[in-house]
């Protein structure tokens, strides 16, 4: 007559050890899963945010969506403002699109904001180094389109007076950070450019996306994302850009 061994306790460890691992992997093949699913899902989001942001601009003779420190539509997300951008979402027909599905922190804001430079007023592009840079107030004004953002995901630092509009980077040689990316999509940040192609960075330095102390701008010498930045705001600021 056969018995049936019983397990030992090193046994019965060892079976809840794989166990533990091989759940450990499920675990995370889901969370790839459902972080590749969400970041999909926000670069068609800011595809569309680009097509109305399109539309707009061909409605009113090329001028650009504005991005002004009064109104703040196209700036950091506040709970005082409106959850969309109205004068957008009458051709994108959606608000919904303005927030971000791996922006699960904060329902009631707008995950996107538009690059300062586009239709921006920011009074600090007379930076003190002396050069003056844009914005451009017509689509036809960008002259490199494959290279100028557009959209991109902000995380509005709670230190900000909220009377920036869009989301400002300093030109070259400036080692600040004025507005934060959002990390959303694991430690990197989704991006459109004006010619309507959308890309994922992510981010090299943990200064980029650590919570502001100081109300910005932020002094980061040598962080390489800053630099980063600057290739994309619009001008061709940095050497070799």
């Amino acid at each position: 007559m056969n018995r049936r061994r019983a397990f030992t306790l090193v046994e019965l460890m060892m079976v809840i050890a794989i166990i533990a691992v091989l759940v450990t992997l499920l675990f995370s093949i889901l969370h790839s899963a459902w972080e590749s699913a969400r970041r999909t899902s926000c670069m068609s989001n800011m595809r569309q945010l680009h097509s109305a942001y399109l539309q707009y601009s061909a409605a009113n003779d090329g001028i650009l969506f504005p991005v002004d420190n009064l109104t703040m539509q196209a700036g950091s997300p506040r709970l005082s403002e409106a959850f969309d951008m109205p004068g957008l979402t009458v051709f994108a027909g959606d608000s919904r699109i303005f927030h971000c599905p791996s922006d699960l922190d904060r329902p009631g804001y707008r995950t996107y904001s538009v690059n300062e430079f586009m239709g921006g007023t920011y009074a600090l592009f007379n930076v003190p180094w002396g050069r003056h840079f844009g914005p451009f107030h017509y689509l036809h004004d960008v002259i490199n389109p494959h290279s100028t953002f557009l959209w991109i995901e902000e995380t509005p630092s709670p230190l900000k007076d909220g009377e920036t509009g869009g989301f400002v980077v300093w030109p070259y040689p400036a080692q600040v950070m004025v507005d934060q990316p959002a990390a959303l999509h694991d430690k990197g940040t989704c991006i459109t450019f004006v010619d309507g192609h959308c890309e994922f960075w992510q981010w090299l330095d943990s200064r980029t996306t650590a919570p502001f102390t100081r109300q910005p701008p932020v002094p980061m010498k040598d962080n390489p994302d800053i630099v980063r930045l600057q290739r994309i705001e619009g001008t061709d600021s940095v050497p070799g850009n």
